[in-house]
């Protein structure tokens, strides 16, 4: 029905009709509209997305102080846990996961354009 619909009509996309979902965008909002609301369940630890949005942001600002901007990319290796999370979500990065049965296979991080490597524990 695209175009049939006057609700359609003449609404090309524009900062004011429209805005793309992503991880960075939901858990703002999340983090304002539930922050008590859990958000990460891992074993016996619960985050609120409160608490996972200033985990997130807490790793972006420690990567930022390192020098890794906007669009460089930071190879992980972290078990599946809620560091896992955080590393694929913090602001503005790409994370290139890397787990432990990778790294015993010999992966490399260099041929992904690696800027950062980041070590998580569970």
């Amino acid at each position: 029905m695209t175009g049939d619909s006057i609700f359609e009509a003449d609404l090309g996309r524009t900062a004011a009709n429209f805005a793309p979902e992503t991880p960075l965008t939901f858990l703002a909002w999340a983090a304002q509209v539930y922050p008590d609301k859990t958000a990460v369940v891992h074993g016996q630890k619960r985050f609120t997305y409160r608490e996972f949005d200033q985990r997130c942001r807490r790793l972006a600002s420690a990567l930022q102080r390192r020098g890794i901007a906007v669009g460089d990319t930071v190879a992980v290796m972290s078990p599946n846990a809620p560091a896992m999370l955080e590393d694929a979500i913090e602001v503005g990065r790409r994370a290139n996961p890397r787990g432990a049965r990778e790294a015993g296979r010999g992966h490399r991080t260099g041929t992904a354009g690696t800027q950062a490597v980041a070590m998580a524990c569970a």
